[in-house]
């Protein structure tokens, strides 16, 4: 079980247009403790629709650097993925953590984004 969990929504039909390298729609986090990363979990409402590539990628960012080794990814025709393939051992206490949204669909974005970071305590 988790000791502390980020969650950030993003409300709609997707886009990478100012949202890609900032704190989506003002949802950043700061750390109160230091944790390590043991998941995080990426939905949509309506899956992403395309042609070729990954629908939706994300990344997440302790203070401006990413915490995967590899970025999350769903699939087109996917509503949810799990992730634990984390590059930072410790996220440290004052940390600013941001989500990104890097990619989108092609030809449908994606509707309705839920991304949730499980912590456990260091």
């Amino acid at each position: 079980m988790a000791d502390r969990v980020l969650r950030w929504h993003i409300k709609g039909v997707l886009s990478e247009t100012g949202v890609k390298d900032t704190d989506v729609e003002g949802q950043a986090h700061r750390l109160d403790e230091d944790y390590r990363p043991t998941e995080v979990w990426v939905r949509v409402k309506q899956a992403s629709q395309g042609t070729d590539g990954t629908g939706i990628t994300i990344d997440i960012n302790d203070d401006d650097v990413s915490i995967f080794e590899e970025n999350p990814a769903l699939p087109y025709d996917t509503l949810s993925v799990t992730s634990v393939a984390f590059s930072a051992d410790t996220l440290q206490k004052g940390s600013i953590i941001t989500l990104d949204v890097d990619t989108v669909g092609s030809m449908y974005a994606g509707n309705d984004l839920v991304v949730e970071l499980y912590l456990k305590k260091v």
